[in-house]
């Protein structure tokens, strides 16, 4: 992302089609869990993944600084306590 805003622009397609990709992995998993329970328990982590990619889409359609606007949004996007997600075997274990 970075790269791409810091005017690589030949990144821009890649780039935007990987974080449409990442926003749409929600909904699909979504679909999913409705089919298969034991898939709910991971659900809040593409929800995550969503929101930000979502934010990185906006920030590729603004003026060159208006990403930073879109990164301020990103603070405090549905983070569990201690501020990371994990997954669900790893958190079995730490139990």
């Amino acid at each position: 992302m970075q790269a791409c805003l810091a005017g690589r622009k030949e990144l821009a397609a890649s780039l935007h089609a990987r974080l449409e990709n990442w926003r749409g992995n929600d909904a699909r998993l979504r679909w999913l869990a409705q089919r298969d329970p034991s898939v709910t328990e991971v659900l809040p982590a593409p929800t995550l993944l969503a929101q930000l990619a979502q934010t990185g889409l906006d920030a590729m359609d603004r003026p060159a600084n208006g990403w930073r606007e879109c990164a301020g949004a990103v603070r405090g996007i549905g983070l569990p306590a201690g501020g990371q997600v994990q997954s669900p075997a790893r958190r079995r274990s730490a139990t």
